[in-house]
């Protein structure tokens, strides 16, 4: 029939009677109702037919090359606009996944970050503790030292239990505080 034609031809055509048109596969339904003249367009996308639109009108109608012409130019204009809102969902969806990306990135970090910060103060309560287990198992007289050394393990628990709480204050949603930092204090603990 006529969509096929044009489907195959990738060109708009007109039928000037279609009760007269022996290929027109609906001639009996058009006749009854009063159908006569037919044309149809071809929506093209990339060079290749993607649908085609096609009219049927009352009247008895001569083809117009003019109205062929802008009848074409409308089903390119709407394949382009396909094309464009294909490119705008690829354009989506790859911004999606960039963002994804950039995500689990930031994560991967962040985890990174978090887990040196937590564990080098509990390396510091392993070590402490162990050096405490040596001090009294060694020289039970040696108090102070084995009491140094629970200090430390105190300290570095309590560096890890600030740690963590920093690592909260960042997922919760409250203004930025702004604190006074010892350089030297910062220096010493590195050291340590």
């Amino acid at each position: 029939g006529l969509p096929g034609k044009v489907w195959a031809s990738r060109a708009a055509a007109c039928i000037t009677d279609v009760a007269d048109d022996p290929g027109f596969l609906r001639a009996t339904v058009a006749a009854r109702e009063g159908f006569h003249s037919a044309f149809a367009f071809p929506i093209l996308l990339d060079g290749e037919v993607i649908g085609v639109i096609d009219f049927v009108n009352r009247e008895i109608r001569v083809p117009d090359e003019e109205l062929i012409h802008a009848m074409a130019t409308i089903g390119s204009q709407i394949g382009q606009f396909i094309e464009r809102k294909h490119a705008e969902n690829a354009l989506l969806v790859a911004q999606a996944e960039i963002a994804h990306i950039s995500r689990l990135t930031t994560m991967g970090e962040l985890t990174a970050s978090i887990a040196h910060e937590i564990n080098q103060p509990l390396t510091g309560v392993v070590s402490s503790g162990n050096a405490c287990l040596r001090y009294l198992a060694d020289n039970v007289s040696d108090i102070e030292a084995a009491r140094r050394a629970v200090e430390r393990i105190i300290r570095d628990a309590m560096r890890a239990n600030e740690v963590i709480k920093r690592i909260r204050a960042l997922a919760t949603k409250s203004p930025a505080k702004k604190i006074r930092l010892d350089i030297n204090e910062v220096v010493s603990e590195t050291m340590s």
